[in-house]
């Protein structure tokens, strides 16, 4: 029976035919495969038949062949394989399909665990199971394991229509094979998978079902794959016998446009409803409390097997802590030491700032693209994402900045009392947060890493220049005054320097005419930092955090919303022609 009907079918953006009155049907429990040269319109007709298209102008009737259509359910009975696989590189094969298992299906441990080797033992994972998935520097599965691990995560919520884009793309004729047998033995357990190949091999091309020939956005052949021979035949082209049909259909008739021309079909398709229940295997959602514990223990493991990375932040901590020490060490009470104090506390600030800013962008961006991936394949809700994120990044961020603090703290000999350093490191801890809710912030506005670093000085330039160093805050002019409101800096080194220069005296040598500094107080009049406390201070900066983290998570849902498809908006789904247009 057909589970896709498309008659008349065009898709058109930006003023450019991508698919040109297309005519077809899709079999249910079949594997149809997709060919074409680059630029045929395969991916848009499989995106089409995903429906994943959000831009541009449908014109024709796509008819679906499900029971009790559901568009916004429908998304559950789908499942789309990226030709690129994306995934998260620190864990091991059984740990990622249990990962995703745990997100996806709210059942028992048990069942879990069966579903999971029942999945690992189908795509035969099992060699391979406790080995990380790896990357370029950390070295891991081969590709032909990456490529089934990705489809064994679309299998994890049992969809009834399975859609791959070029999954062989990169392999070896070997585990080429290996991957498209396995989408045989999936179709013949009652799932639909559509895919797109380039040039199958000929021991592929007996695993197909149906085959789509497609060319410059025309319908070529949609039918089964053993009359595609005599098709050609009836057309007077005559496939060599020990020849492999799709590389004489690339070599020899869609190199010609006179030959392609005689390809083109136009036939109307007749349409018999199928009958695929959206309800079956369908089970409830993971609470959002759920779905949080596992990201968390996930980030959690991730951290723990990227000890390179930790153990770099760390070093690079330690290292930089003692050049600093050197530098400063020694402070003592006489004058000249007022300026040694105040350039380190505000060194440390902006250090201590920046380098939360630049971490949190970077890691961010590292996580976006396996976010994405998983986020599109209804892993978990945005939220939980979110929080998870958050949380997992604080621990990490306060530990590199207290192990800079506490060494500097304690070498260069500033106030040396136990509340005083405690004073200190909160007073550091929340001003990496605030760096950390700015990096995030520019993560999920910008879309690219490189804009994202080349705006990041333009935000963090004005924030140094309003921090109370270089410009005594009550001289700033008042039309950009409202800068030094949302300076982290600003608070930052208005509360290490309280607390530092508070009830401090300071030695004036009886050579010296003029006394500057008798004591802290003093120096705070100067910097006009006495208006508000530390407590105050330290509130405020939480609280800037607070609003980053608001705003990032709303950036983030608007990029994810802009992005985010809903099946087949705008169809019909009385079985009546009509004009889809995505927007």
């Amino acid at each position: 029976m057909n589970l896709f009907s498309l008659q008349n079918i065009s898709y058109e953006i930006n003023d450019k035919l991508i698919l040109n009155n297309l005519n077809m049907h899709i079999v249910e429990n079949k594997l149809t495969c997709i060919l074409g040269k680059s630029g045929a319109g395969k991916t848009t007709l499989l995106s089409l038949l995903a429906g994943r298209i959000l831009k541009g102008d449908i014109t024709g009737n796509l008819k679906v062949g499900i029971n009790n259509f559901d568009k916004k359910r429908i998304k559950r009975k789908i499942a789309y394989v990226k030709q690129k696989d994306i995934m998260s590189d620190n864990l091991t094969v059984f740990e990622l399909i249990n990962l995703c298992a745990n997100l996806k299906i709210n059942t028992t441990k048990g069942e879990i665990k069966n579903k999971v080797d029942e999945i690992i033992n189908i795509l035969d994972l099992n060699e391979c199971k406790n080995v990380i998935i790896g990357n370029d520097m950390n070295k891991g599965i081969s590709g032909g394991q990456k490529k089934r691990v990705a489809i064994a995560l679309e299998l994890i919520h049992d969809p009834d229509i399975i859609f791959l884009d070029e999954p062989t793309s990169g392999l070896d004729t070997y585990n080429a094979y290996n991957v498209m047998k396995i989408l045989n033995f999936l179709s013949l357990k009652n799932k639909t998978i559509i895919t797109i190949l380039h040039q199958p091999a000929s021991e592929i091309y007996n695993l197909i079902d149906y085959l789509i020939v497609l060319d410059n956005g025309k319908c070529c052949y949609s039918d089964k794959q053993e009359l595609f021979i005599p098709y050609l035949k009836s057309l007077n082209f005559n496939c060599p016998i020990y020849t492999n049909p799709t590389d004489y259909l690339f070599m020899e008739i869609l190199n010609s446009e006179d030959n392609v021309k005689q390809m083109i079909i136009n036939n109307n398709i007749e349409f018999t409803p199928n009958s695929i229940c959206l309800d079956c295997n369908v089970t409830q959602p993971k609470t959002f409390l759920q779905l949080s514990r596992i990201l968390f223990k996930r980030r959690l493991q991730e951290i723990y097997r990227n000890k390179r990375a930790f153990k770099t932040k760390i070093y690079q901590s330690i290292f930089l802590s003692i050049i600093i020490a050197l530098i400063y060490q020694g402070l003592d009470t006489s004058q000249e030491s007022v300026q040694n104090r105040i350039g380190l506390l505000f060194f440390l600030s902006m250090q201590i700032f920046m380098s939360a800013v630049y971490g949190s962008i970077h890691l961010f961006y590292a996580d976006k693209i396996v976010f994405k991936r998983e986020y599109d394949s209804q892993w978990y809700t945005l939220s939980s994402y979110f929080l998870t994120r958050c949380i997992s990044e604080i621990p990490v961020s306060i530990l590199n900045s207290l192990i800079l603090s506490t060494i500097i703290y304690f070498a260069v000999g500033l106030h040396n009392t136990f509340i005083r350093y405690i004073i200190f490191t909160a007073i550091i801890s929340f001003c990496t947060l605030c760096g950390n809710g700015f990096g995030f912030l520019i993560g999920t506005i910008f879309s690219r890493l490189e804009i994202g670093l080349a705006v990041s000085p333009a935000i963090i330039v004005p924030i140094l220049l309003f921090s109370g160093l270089f410009q005594n805050i009550n001289s700033i002019p008042i039309y950009l005054s409202w800068i030094k409101y949302i300076s982290p800096i600003q608070y930052s080194f208005n509360s290490l320097a309280q607390n530092e220069f508070t009830g401090l005296e300071f030695n004036c040598n009886s050579t010296q005419k003029d006394c500057l500094y008798e004591n802290g107080e003093d120096v705070l009049n100067y910097l006009n930092f006495n208006e508000l406390s530390i407590s105050i201070n330290i509130l405020i900066m939480f609280v800037i955090y607070c609003v980053l983290m608001v705003l990032s998570y709303l950036f983030l849902k608007r990029s994810v919303l802009k992005r985010a498809y809903n099946p087949y908006k705008g169809l019909n789904t009385d079985n009546h022609s009509t004009k889809i247009s995505m927007v």
